[in-house]
């Protein structure tokens, strides 16, 4: 028996490779439409209630982060000063 009988014809009927990745990307964009859709009437809040508390989040981030660099810049003072009172015995 050969091939041909044992398996049949066999012929590829498939659209093409930019076909084929048009249509994904054309699916892509319909789910993530809807599901941007789905996500805007479920939101637990408004636009503008979302954006004041991110704005919060935000500000309570810069201060943090700014106490946590003053308090780094006065031990690097301080260690420096401790640097120089060690130092300038030695020199004299």
């Amino acid at each position: 028996m050969n091939d041909y009988k044992k398996y049949g014809e066999y012929s590829q009927k498939t659209s093409s490779a930019g076909q084929s990745c048009g249509r994904g990307l054309a699916f892509f964009a319909l789910g993530a439409g809807i599901g941007a859709l789905v996500s805007l009437l479920f939101a637990p809040r408004s636009g503008r209630e979302i954006r004041g508390g991110v704005a919060n989040k935000f500000g309570i981030l810069r201060r943090g982060v700014s106490e946590q660099t003053s308090r780094l810049r006065q031990r690097g003072s301080e260690i420096a000063g401790l640097g120089r009172e060690k130092v300038v015995p030695m020199s004299g």
